[in-house]
């Protein structure tokens, strides 16, 4: 897997190993909200739930649009299948380990049960 890709699955990851965050593209998945109305949901702080939105954003997960002096959120589900199609594809998840040693094991186990050309 190229360095970019795996970086990009790494930040995809990092972002939605949080539960405030996952719950976040939950609510907004049924509908539009505010951050003061994910905050009331979600019992959080405003400034803390900016804060889960702004990392969604970076992935383009969520969208928003101004709304008079607020801000509606909504779930980007088109950026949430094509990340789902690009980096968590099989074809990429099998990339993940191009470099492993595919005879580790092997090694492993002459090693443990082995003392130079021995049986232990």
């Amino acid at each position: 897997m190229p360095e970019e890709d795996f970086q990009a699955l790494l930040q995809f990851f990092k972002v939605l190993a949080d539960e405030n965050r996952l719950k976040i593209l939950g609510l907004l998945a049924n509908r539009e909200q505010s951050v003061e109305e994910l905050a009331a949901l979600l019992q959080l702080r405003a400034p803390t739930v900016s804060h889960h939105l702004a990392k969604l954003k970076e992935l383009d997960l969520v969208g928003m649009r101004p709304e008079g002096n607020t801000h509606i959120y909504w779930l980007n589900s088109e950026a949430l299948r094509n990340t789902s199609k690009g980096l968590l594809s099989s074809e990429k998840m099998a990339s993940l380990v191009d470099d492993v040693e595919g005879d580790a094991w092997e090694r492993k186990v002459l090693r443990d049960f082995f003392e130079g050309t021995r049986l232990k």
